[in-house]
């Protein structure tokens, strides 16, 4: 299941998203460059059993694309609800996929509809509605910055780093 969603994700990084295209039109599998770097992190809201984790990017720049999974200890957590943050805009411009591909583990996928620019500035990427008996604590939460389980890319689809920054909130 895992590797279907991940399978899912990158055709669909692949497939849409500007530049990158041969005179056929077919996109071309040539490694690029990293471009720029996209800080990400995680914070968090709630109290009790209802939280909701956040993951944003306090500064893109030209973020198109953004392929990934967040763990969390599956005995402590169960998760509601995925969403797109709407940091790349809404459900008409563009798609968000997820799944659970693991007990703990899920995979997310979101990528703008349409050529273009990609967003700058700071913003929202996903949101992870979590129930939890046990007692909260954003630690338990953590995205892979392993290039090749997060991906990142710019408006030309080039790729851009992952870092992680700021304080587990």
């Amino acid at each position: 299941m895992k590797r279907l969603l991940m399978v899912i994700s990158l055709l669909l990084l692949a497939g849409c998203g500007g530049g990158g295209q041969s005179s056929t039109g077919l996109t071309e599998d040539v490694a690029k460059p990293v471009t720029g770097v996209l800080p990400l992190e995680l914070r968090a809201q709630g109290e009790g059993t209802q939280w909701r984790v956040e993951l944003v990017t306090p500064a893109a720049a030209d973020l198109y694309q953004l392929a990934g999974g967040i763990t969390y200890d599956p005995a402590k957590y169960s998760v509601d609800n995925v969403t797109d943050g709407g940091g790349l805009g809404n459900g008409e411009a563009t798609y968000f996929a997820w799944g659970e591909t693991a007990p703990g583990a899920l995979d997310f996928a979101y990528t703008k509809r349409f050529y273009g620019d990609g967003v700058d500035g700071a913003a929202c990427l996903a949101v992870f509605e979590i129930t939890t008996a046990q007692g909260f604590n954003l630690a338990d939460f953590s995205i892979d910055p392993d290039p090749t389980a997060t991906l990142a890319r710019d408006s030309r689809k080039d790729p851009l780093e992952i870092k992680l920054t700021g304080e587990v909130r």
